[in-house]
């Protein structure tokens, strides 16, 4: 558990999107680790809260572990707020163009983004990290041809 907790500190400090692994990492100890599931979580609770058993010693442990987790998940993010001052970034038109664009462009290039995102679970050609350095071109008209992958993209979803 504390070297989950260092590094998603580490990772935290270096990307705020960092902080979502420890719900990844309560889903993984409550349903993997621990081979608990949601029925049985659910008849435990039930049997607790109408005063037929208790806890058992394999849960609670767990549930301390749930915890050391959400109470430096707080604290990482009470520090993340305290190393930004309290303030929101600012974006400049080169960090995310889309969002100064005018429309249509922003919102086509906003749907745009799901499709091109779920593309590297398929195939893994060609990863981005960000929108710096032109890496996803703006959409600017209705007759651009990857309007076509965000229609797909839609209609795969049914």
């Amino acid at each position: 558990i504390l070297l989950a907790v260092l590094l998603v500190a580490v990772a935290t400090l270096c990307k705020e999107q960092g902080i979502t692994v420890v719900g990844i990492c309560c889903v993984y100890e409550v349903f993997i680790a621990q081979g608990y599931t949601l029925p049985m979580l659910w008849h435990t609770a039930v049997q607790i809260l109408r005063g037929k058993g208790s806890i058992p010693y394999s849960l609670l442990q767990t549930l301390l572990k749930l915890i050391v987790l959400m109470f430096s998940t707080l604290l990482l993010v009470v520090v993340r707020v305290q190393v930004i001052q309290s303030q929101l970034p600012v974006f400049t038109r080169f960090d995310n163009p889309a969002a100064v664009s005018p429309a249509p462009s922003s919102q086509l290039t906003f749907n745009l983004l799901l499709p091109f995102n779920v593309s590297p679970l398929l195939t893994s050609s060609a990863l981005c990290c960000d929108w710096t350095m032109g890496t996803i071109p703006l959409v600017e008209s209705l007759l651009d041809i990857r309007n076509l992958a965000t229609v797909a993209f839609f209609c795969s979803l049914g």
